[in-house]
């Protein structure tokens, strides 16, 4: 939900993680706040960047109220403005500052208002801080005046003066003005290998109706698990259909080296479902093993991306695991009495069809987001652009946003322990960790962009409307502060991703085949 977002934001930025959650979810991540928007004004811009740059620049240095301003170009995405500020204005913002400063200052020896310079330098503390404050009301208007042709070709938070503190103060001169420069990304220019409307994906089915029907079979035995009394078992060892109480702890095959990501104490496993919710195999190591009984056996954990931690994918281990306890069920019996219970007036036939719809309804969900993960990789391979660290880092640190929250939703750790990892520090870490699968999602992204400006397509008012007030309702159910700005941007940024994949499944050859038999 946008409500997920948002749970350390103070701590690490949050935005829509990428266009395929948008899909997938009504409240999904995205890329960030009002992106898609920004990206269409920079490519926009982009034709009369020149023209614009070429006027500034022709400012003359001496004019009042004119920046000089040359432009550089940088490897890659990189952009390089080099300003000087008048002495005029540097002149003027020295005297208005002395000015202010000597009204509300008091030296001895002199009468308010009335202190040479010097003397009022001497009780502030110096020319430096004098200069550091000069410096600060004159800094953020003339980047702002410098950027203002680039508004929408430079990556929105990339700019920054390159210079320090002291090499700014060592520049500012009151006879020759303030040169300084601005490093920013521009918006790279982005072409497609294969054209976007001749996409084509293929995806595994993700089930029939007959898979349907077993699902619910398997849900209605889970309803009743649900329900049942556990008996201890002592006088045999486990069988399919058992509750097992298990120790797990997993080590390398070749070195023996401990795989801690892998260890579990006092799991509970339920037999039935075990080698899907778990591990794959992992019930025929325990089948026959007693309680107390301890067994070590060979095991290859999954290599699909659904399986965490990823560290941990096709990796060949030796498993160990106690039995600490056996348990069976004592099963409701299967009966309309007992059917009522869940459905009123329903029975055991009106549950059955009530749970084949949910699944159908669940299948066709993830359907939907098989689809979705196809058309986000094959978007991200059919462009051609070159990806600025600062896209890539502001991506990075959201996702990283986007795990925590992940951790926090899911119990695997509590607010303080995420708020201790939600770091700037660690969320660098995590972008270099996951650099090459960021850069695949980035070029998904931007592609996704072009596709919504190259189609026009935009969600209605009243689409907007309709989605922002339900995910304000979020917020203020869980009694969470949000920024209703930002969060109407995010509500944009996620129809407007819906319009997309809705486009690419409507427009381009999707093939589904069978699924792969376990």
């Amino acid at each position: 939900m946008y409500a997920q977002t948002q749970t350390v934001r103070a701590a690490v930025p949050t935005r829509i993680a990428a266009a395929k959650a948008a899909a997938q979810a009504r409240h999904a991540p995205n890329a960030a706040p009002g992106r898609a928007a920004r990206m269409q004004r920079r490519r926009a811009a982009l034709s009369v960047r020149a023209a614009a740059a070429a006027e500034q620049s022709a400012a003359p240095a001496g004019a009042p109220g004119g920046l000089n301003v040359r432009e550089e170009q940088l490897p890659g995405c990189g952009m390089r403005l080099h300003v000087t500020v008048p002495a005029e204005q540097c002149r003027a913002a020295y005297t208005k500052f002395m000015n202010d400063l000597r009204k509300g200052t008091t030296v001895d020896g002199f009468r308010k208002g009335k202190a040479p310079d010097a003397a009022i330098i001497a009780q502030v503390g110096g020319l430096s801080r004098v200069l550091n404050s000069v410096l600060g009301d004159m800094l953020e208007p003339a980047v702002a005046q410098a950027m203002r042709p680039y508004e929408g070709v430079a990556v929105p938070e990339s700019e920054h003066i390159e210079q320090n503190a002291e090499q700014l103060e060592a520049a500012f001169s009151l006879e020759n003005g303030l040169s300084f420069s601005i490093r920013f990304d521009a918006v790279p220019p982005l072409t497609w290998k294969t054209p976007y409307s001749q996409l084509e994906v293929t995806v595994e089915s993700a089930g029939d109706e007959a898979s349907d029907v077993q699902a619910a079979e398997e849900k209605l035995l889970s309803l009743r698990k649900g329900q049942a009394k556990l008996k201890v078992v002592a006088d045999r060892g486990l069988q399919r259909g058992d509750l097992a109480i298990i120790d797990f702890s997993a080590s390398r095959a070749d070195t023996g080296e401990e795989l801690l990501g892998a260890e579990r104490r006092s799991m509970r496993l339920d037999t039935d479902d075990a080698d899907r919710t778990f591990l794959p195999g992992i019930v025929d190591i325990l089948l026959g093993m007693r309680a107390g009984e301890e067994r070590l056996a060979p095991l290859v954990f999954p290599t699909d991306e659904a399986f965490q931690p990823k560290t941990l994918r096709g990796v060949e281990a030796q498993v160990k695991i106690k039995m600490t306890e056996l348990f069976t069920y004592d099963l409701p019996e299967l009966n309309d009495e007992w059917a009522n219970s869940l459905l009123p007036g329903g029975g055991i036939e009106g549950v059955r069809q009530r749970l084949v719809e949910n699944a159908a309804a669940e299948r066709e969900s993830m359907m939907r987001e098989r689809i979705a993960d196809a058309f986000t990789a094959a978007v991200g391979r059919a462009v051609k652009v070159d990806i600025p660290e600062s896209l890539l880092n502001e991506l990075g640190t959201q996702q990283y946003s986007v795990e925590l929250n992940r951790l926090l939703s899911q119990g695997v750790m509590d607010f303080q322990a995420v708020q201790q990892l939600a770091t700037p520090e660690l969320a660098a870490q995590f972008v270099q960790s996951r650099r090459e699968e960021l850069l695949d999602l980035q070029r998904s992204l931007l592609g996704f962009d072009a596709i919504a400006e190259a189609e026009g397509l935009q969600p209605t008012e009243a689409e907007i409307e309709a989605e922002f007030k339900s995910a304000a309702q979020d917020f203020v159910q869980q009694r969470t502060e949000f920024d209703a700005e930002k969060l109407r941007e995010q509500v944009v940024e996620t129809l407007r991703a819906n319009k997309v994949m809705d486009w690419l499944t409507n427009n381009c050859k999707v093939t589904v085949v069978p699924a792969t038999q376990p």
